[in-house]
């Protein structure tokens, strides 16, 4: 007699159909939104029909229609009690947002030394103007300047702490902030800034270390650097083996920039992939590698579909050079068998209540890392492999054997060229497998 279903199966199984009908809707109000539009691209949920179908053969087009217009129509009536339930005034009795107050500090220290550069620059153009005449200034012309700028720009209240002095005293227009000469580092500080908050943004803080190598490897072989390197050496702190740009100069950093960058401690989150690996986003991926394909002239778009590969979703885009574009993928390995677990695998005799023991490498364990470069005109290019270490070894990193066998003579006069791209020769040793070839053939 064939076992029956129980009913906590039923509901597992209903549960899960609308779970996967609600990232369907989802994924399909995400396409709408996006489209140029506004509205769903024809053929849309045909294609994610097509998908399911092997997975999940119950999914069909009216399903997904009737699903959506249901969703749809729930998130319209819960947008809808959102807006009525919010009242029609707001009190705010928690103060100013965290921040605030520092930001204004910012945006009103730049716009003083704003005001002060245009009350300089029109100081400077119209005392040139009247010594043309052969006059002066007219008494009290700086005074009403100073009041009417800082009237325009909003900071009437700062007019009395600018000195008529500091106007005169001015040989260009540039206002330095605060004392002292300006940092060596202001034309990049903005770009540090940015970099810092994209990945922020990704959801791949930097941390204090991190940003400071950053920092140093922006300015690395630039004028900036040899700039700071000569301060430094007037000044007789200028460490060869320590990095150009140090902790000092990252908590002035922090100072100066403590309106847009703060430090804090980190938020734990959830990496889901089934909310990142939907098909739009993929969509989307494919869709700017065809476009830099396009663009590095290896592949050319047209109005008709390519046939060159079968399947319902064709593309647009035909391949010129395939053999110009590169395919990886890695394989991370140690060398470390003592882990390795049986699937299927040889079978062994032994003795009743006896385990076969097998001999396995664990004495040196070495991670390493497989990479498989592939044309996608399917022929191998290069196999790269990336072995985990604690100290250099040259012979290694540089794939030179000094002991494989010499191909040719040196004094022919073109054993450079005879020999370049030939004489290669594996040497497996014990541990790593390197590509040999004669140094001095390189």
């Amino acid at each position: 007699m064939p076992k029956t279903k129980s009913k906590s199966w039923f509901v597992t199984n209903k549960r899960r159909r609308q779970l996967l009908l609600n990232q369907i809707c989802e994924e399909l109000m995400y396409i709408e939104s996006t489209s140029p539009n506004g509205k769903m691209p024809w053929g849309t949920v045909t294609n994610i029909v097509n998908q399911t179908k092997d997975d999940n053969p119950w999914v069909t087009r009216n399903m997904i229609t009737f699903a959506y217009k249901k969703f749809t129509n729930n998130v319209k009536k819960k947008l809808d009690e959102d807006e009525a339930s919010k009242p029609t005034f707001s009190m705010n009795s928690g103060g100013r947002k965290k921040g605030d107050t520092n930001l204004k500090k910012f945006h009103k220290k730049e716009v003083i030394a704003a005001a002060k550069n245009e009350i300089t620059q029109l100081y400077k153009d119209e005392k040139h103007r009247y010594n043309e005449m052969g006059q002066i200034l007219p008494a009290g012309w700086l005074k009403k300047t100073i009041i009417s700028i800082c009237n325009k720009r909003g900071i009437a209240e700062e007019a009395a702490s600018i000195s008529l002095s500091t106007i005169r005293n001015r040989k260009n227009t540039i206002i330095r902030q605060g004392g002292g000469s300006e940092s060596l580092m202001r034309e990049i500080e903005p770009h540090l800034v940015e970099l810092i908050c994209a990945m922020a943004h990704i959801r791949r803080c930097l941390t204090t270390t991190e940003s400071l190598a950053l920092a140093n490897d922006l300015i690395s072989g630039t004028p900036i650097e040899e700039k700071i390197i000569h301060w430094k050496k007037k000044r007789m702190e200028y460490d060869p083996s320590s990095p150009v740009l140090g902790r000092k100069y990252w908590m002035l950093f922090k100072k100066r920039w403590g309106h847009k960058l703060v430090t804090m401690r980190g938020q734990k989150f959830a990496l889901d992939r089934s909310n990142a690996l939907t098909y739009s986003n993929v969509k989307q991926m494919y869709d700017q590698v065809y476009d830099c394909m396009v663009s590095a002239g290896v592949a050319h778009v047209t109005d008709e579909p390519s046939k060159d590969f079968p399947g319902p979703l064709k593309t647009k885009y035909h391949l010129t050079h395939p053999e110009m574009c590169l395919v990886v993928d890695e394989v991370g390995s140690t060398s470390c068998q003592r882990g390795d677990r049986h699937i299927g695998g040889q079978k062994y005799l032994c003795e009743q209540g006896m385990v076969p023991q097998i001999q396995a490498s664990h004495s040196n364990e070495r991670h390493f890392t497989t990479l498989g470069f592939t044309s996608l005109s399917g022929h191998p290019v290069l196999c790269l492999i990336i072995i985990a270490g604690v100290r250099e070894l040259y012979e290694i990193e540089t794939g030179i054997d000094i002991e494989a066998e010499v191909v040719g003579h040196p004094s022919d006069p073109d054993y450079f060229k005879k020999n370049k791209g030939k004489g290669n020769y594996f040497r497996w040793d014990l541990s790593v497998c390197t590509m040999g070839r004669p140094s001095h053939a390189w």
